[in-house]
C-alpha cells in the first residue's frame, strides 16, 4: 500500500495528464480525445462541468438564481401594476349627514335647555339653604333616591360614607366623586347670550375655576349650598358640565381671535399704511431731486423715518409670527401643527418680499447742501429759459413789425390777468364737501407783494399746501398743486409779455 502513488490536480481521465488548469484540461481533451467513444466522452464532459461548477464555487448556478429571481420579479412588478376594474361602490354621505344632524340637534337642544335651567337657578336664588333647595326642586325635578342603587359613572353602591347628590340641571343622581362644581360667575358667562344679564368684568369672571370644589364631609356641605366664606356655586354631573365647557368652548372661538390672527391684522395695517405713504414720498423726493421748492427737506425726511419704523414695525411682527409656538411647545409636542407653521412660513415670507419690494428700494432725500445745489441749477435753467423765450418773442416781434405798415400804431397790452389775481385765492372747492378748510396764510413778502399780486396769491397756495399736507388732505394737495402749477405758467407767460 505504500508503493502505491496519488496523483493530484486537472489530471486527464484518458491519458492521466496533469493539465494545470480547467480550461487547458478542457482544451486538451477536445483536441486530443474527440476521436474516443462517445458515451465516454459524453460522461467525461459530464463530470467535468459538474467538477467546474463545483470549482468555481456554483458562480453560474448563483448567476442563474439571480436571473430566475429577476424574472420572477418582473412578473410580480407586473402583475400588481395591472389596471384593475373599479369594485361596487356606495355613498354613505347622505347617511353621515343625518346622523351628524340628529346628534348635533340633540346635543343643541339638549345645550339649550341646561342653559335656560341654569339662568332660572342664578337668578333670584335664595340665600337660606332650604329655600334654595326647594327652588332649584321646583325648577329642575329630582330623580327619588329608591330609584338609583349604584353611582352612574362609577357603579359603586350608596352608603353613610357615599352619599347621594342630585344635578341641578338634569336631577341625576351621583356620588360625592363623580360630581362636579360649577361656579356661578361662570354660569353668568355662559347665560349672557340668553339671558342678557351682563357678565362680571373681574378677574374671577375672566378665569371662572371649573374644577371640583374641595369638600370636608360635613353635613352642611352635602346640600351643595353657599357657604357664608366661599363663592356660589351648583352640583352638577358630568355630563351636564361637558355640555356647559362644549358651548364655552364654541362662545370663544365665536368672539376670541387667535393671536396669530391679531397679529397677521396688525402687520396688514402697517402694510397697507405704508402702501399709502409711498407713492407720496416717491413725489416728495422726485421734486426735491428737480430743485423744486413745492416740499421742504424737513418733510421729507419725517416721511421716511415713519417708513422705516413702518418697515421694523412689519419685520418684527412678522419674525414673531414665524416663530409663533415653537419655542414654548417645541419639547414637550404640544407645539402648531405642520400645516399652521407651513402657514406661518408663508406669512412670514410674504412680508420678507414687502420689505424687499416696497421698502428697501426707496430713493434717498438729497442733502441740505445738494438740495441748494440742484435749486440754483434750476434757478439758472428757468432763467435761460426765460432769455431765450424772451428773445424768441423780441425776434418774433420785430419780424411782425418789419412787416406792419408804418400807419399802424400798436396799442399797449394791459395785463388783465393781474387784476384777476389780486384777490386772495378761494378755499379748495372740496372743502365743503369733506369738512376741511386751510387757515387764512398771510404772504410775508412785504412791498413786493403789492406790486406782484400774482406772486402773493401763489405763496398763499404754497401755505395751503402745506396745511393740506399736515392733514393728510392728499385730494386737495393734488388740486392746489395744479392750481399752483397754473399760475406759475400764467405769471411766466406775463413776464415775457412785459418783457
Amino acid at each position: 500500500m505504500d508503493d502505491i502513488e496519488f496523483k493530484e490536480g486537472f489530471l486527464c481521465p484518458i491519458c492521466v495528464k496533469d493539465l494545470g488548469t480547467i480550461a487547458e484540461l478542457t482544451a486538451h481533451f477536445d483536441s486530443a480525445h474527440s476521436a474516443e467513444d462517445k458515451d465516454v466522452l459524453q460522461s467525461l464532459k459530464g463530470f467535468l462541468g459538474r467538477a467546474k461548477r463545483k470549482l468555481l464555487k456554483d458562480k453560474d448556478g448563483s448567476k442563474g438564481d439571480e436571473d430566475e429571481l429577476g424574472a420572477t420579479s418582473e412578473r410580480l412588478h407586473r402583475l400588481n401594476w395591472e389596471p384593475q376594474a373599479l369594485g361596487v361602490t356606495q355613498r354613505h354621505t347622505e347617511n353621515f349627514r343625518k346622523i351628524r344632524s340628529l346628534r348635533v340637534d340633540r346635543y343643541v337642544s339638549q345645550t339649550n335647555k341646561l342653559l335656560l335651567r341654569l339662568g332660572k337657578l342664578i337668578t333670584d336664588a335664595p340665600s337660606d339653604p332650604e329655600k334654595r333647595k326647594e327652588h332649584e326642586k321646583s325648577l329642575v325635578p329630582w330623580v327619588e333616591d329608591a330609584d338609583v342603587r349604584l353611582c352612574p359613572g362609577c357603579a359603586k353602591s350608596f352608603n353613610l360614607s357615599r352619599r347621594r347628590h342630585h344635578c341641578r340641571l338634569c336631577g341625576a343622581i351621583m356620588c360625592q366623586v363623580c360630581s362636579q362644581f360649577l361656579d356661578f360667575n361662570f354660569a353668568r358667562k355662559l347665560i349672557n347670550p340668553i339671558s342678557g344679564s351682563p357678565v362680571l368684568a373681574t378677574q374671577t369672571a375672566q378665569q371662572a375655576s371649573r374644577s371640583p370644589l374641595v369638600r370636608r364631609g360635613s353635613i352642611s356641605s352635602l346640600a351643595s349650598v353657599m357657604s357664608p366664606t366661599g363663592d356660589p356655586h351648583l352640583r352638577l354631573c358630568r355630563d351636564c358640565l361637558v355640555l356647559l365647557n362644549r358651548r364655552d368652548r364654541q362662545i370663544e372661538q365665536k368672539n376670541l381671535q387667535p393671536i396669530i390672527v391679531q397679529m397677521y391684522q396688525r402687520m396688514k395695517g402697517f402694510m397697507e399704511e405704508a402702501e399709502g405713504l409711498i407713492p407720496e414720498y416717491c413725489k416728495m423726493v422726485d421734486s426735491l431731486q428737480e430743485g423744486q421748492s413745492d416740499y421742504s427737506l424737513e418733510e421729507v425726511q419725517t416721511l421716511r423715518v415713519k417708513l422705516t419704523k413702518i418697515a421694523e414695525n412689519v419685520d418684527l411682527i412678522s419674525r414673531k409670527i414665524g416663530i409663533l409656538g415653537t419655542q414654548d411647545g417645541g419639547t414637550d409636542g404640544s407645539g402648531p401643527s405642520p400645516r399652521a407653521l407651513q402657514l406661518q412660513g408663508c406669512v412670514r415670507l410674504a412680508a420678507s418680499h414687502f420689505l424687499r419690494h416696497n421698502m428697501l428700494g426707496l430713493p434717498a432725500p438729497p442733502s441740505k447742501e445738494e438740495l441748494l445745489r440742484l435749486q440754483g441749477a434750476r434757478r439758472e435753467q428757468m432763467q435761460q429759459r426765460i432769455q431765450r423765450e424772451k428773445a424768441a418773442a423780441m425776434e418774433a416781434q420785430q419780424r411782425q413789425s418789419n412787416h406792419t405798415p408804418p400807419s399802424v400804431q400798436k396799442l399797449p397790452l394791459k395785463p388783465t390777468h393781474a387784476t384777476d389775481h389780486n384777490t386772495s385765492p378761494p378755499a379748495p372747492a372740496s372743502a365743503a364737501d369733506s369738512g376741511w378748510s386751510p387757515a387764512n396764510v398771510v404772504s410775508g413778502w412785504g412791498a413786493s407783494a403789492v406790486e406782484e399780486p400774482m406772486v402773493q396769491q401763489m405763496n398763499i397756495i404754497r401755505g395751503y399746501i402745506r396745511q393740506a399736507r399736515a392733514a393728510r388732505r392728499m385730494d386737495e394737495v393734488a388740486m392746489l398743486e395744479a392750481n399752483l402749477k397754473e399760475l406759475k405758467q400764467e405769471y411766466l407767460r406775463m413776464t415775457m409779455k412785459d418783457a
